[in-house]
């Protein structure tokens, strides 16, 4: 059984301002946290898991893999959960300028980061000994432990052209430039 986390609170706050009395600039920025539910019933399919084993078979036949296949001798895997499955959340940081060039046609530039806490990660804790090359618990291959201590970092610059009223052609042009990393 894996426990929900069910104490998670995601303030928000946004702002926007026009620093010119002709209203053809705005500043906007915003921050916030953010949660996510656990994707696919992750809680669900590691208390499933936890109930079977893998079975190898080598060189299987078809349609039915043991049909001229034979069952490898190796030891059962696992998959467990972690003493405590936070909830994934990340927290977003926000900060534009957005101008109004010519009559219907603005130009806008954003700079966002987000970083996420409380990632999945699935982590062989049964993995062999680097010095040794023996697994701790010879009973098992693989212990495949979910837990939630991924973390990620991302930066990202939005830039925009848009037109949207006007003579002539009608359209918004945007390019994101981008960073993630996750460990």
């Amino acid at each position: 059984h894996v426990d929900q986390d069910l104490n998670n609170f995601a303030p928000r706050i946004g702002a926007t301002w026009t620093p010119f009395a002709s209203a053809r600039t705005v500043v906007r920025g915003g921050v916030g946290t953010y949660y996510d539910q656990g994707f696919n019933n992750i809680s669900g399919n590691i208390s499933n898991s936890a109930r079977s084993t893998n079975v190898t078979v080598l060189n299987p036949g078809f349609p039915d893999p043991y049909a001229g296949g034979t069952i490898a001798a190796t030891k059962p895997s696992l998959t467990v959960a972690a003493p405590a499955i936070e909830t994934p959340s990340s927290r977003a940081f926000s900060l534009g300028v957005k101008r109004e060039v010519t009559t219907g046609l603005a130009v806008g530039i954003d700079a966002v980061r987000t970083l996420g806490y409380d990632l999945f990660n699935a982590i062989d804790t049964n993995a062999p000994l680097p010095a040794t090359g023996i697994r701790p618990n010879l009973d098992y291959l693989r212990v495949v432990q979910y837990q939630t201590t991924g973390r990620s970092w991302s930066n990202a610059l939005l830039v925009s052209v848009e037109r949207r009223s006007g003579r002539g052609p009608l359209f918004n042009v945007s390019y994101t430039f981008s960073r993630q990393i996750r460990n």
